[in-house]
């Protein structure tokens, strides 16, 4: 089977990542080659794994921060960020987005979400939660996604 995407995960949270992993492995193609439950990793361990795609926790300030960064350096800068958030705020939304996420789901959405995203950010598209652009005024939208 060819693989369609090879994903890291970086979440704090066993229960949720281990739900992530059970939601990604049934989709045909996408495959698990990190996982790690702290955000202070190296651009190294990052490089090893040859991902297609960071998912991560958008709760935590410094998880974004830290994948903020690594992104910063010229290998990693590529590797789009799909953040996993409790939030639906507005302005969570456009800060995780103004440092380097292309993608944001809510929480409450994953389940239901998640397979599209990752489709969405492999094939180079930014990603809102379907949820957000009902919510959403379709101005700011259009402001994150520019």
């Amino acid at each position: 089977m060819q693989t369609k995407g090879r994903i890291a995960i970086i979440h704090p949270h066993t229960t949720l990542r281990i739900s992530l992993k059970d939601l990604i492995q049934c989709e045909a193609g996408y495959r698990i080659v990190f996982e790690s439950d702290h955000p202070a990793i190296s651009v190294d361990d990052l490089l090893s794994t040859a991902s297609d795609i960071i998912i991560t926790d958008g709760a935590s300030l410094q998880a974004i921060t830290q994948l903020t960064s690594l992104c910063s350096d010229q290998h990693v800068r590529n590797m789009p960020i799909l953040v996993l958030s409790p939030s639906d705020e507005m302005v969570d939304i456009k800060s995780a987005f103004r440092m380097g996420a292309k993608g944001y789901i809510p929480l409450d959405q994953v389940a239901l979400e998640l397979i599209d995203a990752i489709g969405c950010l492999i094939a180079g598209q930014l990603y809102i939660g379907n949820a957000l652009q009902t919510t959403l005024p379709s101005a700011i939208i259009q402001e994150i996604l520019s």
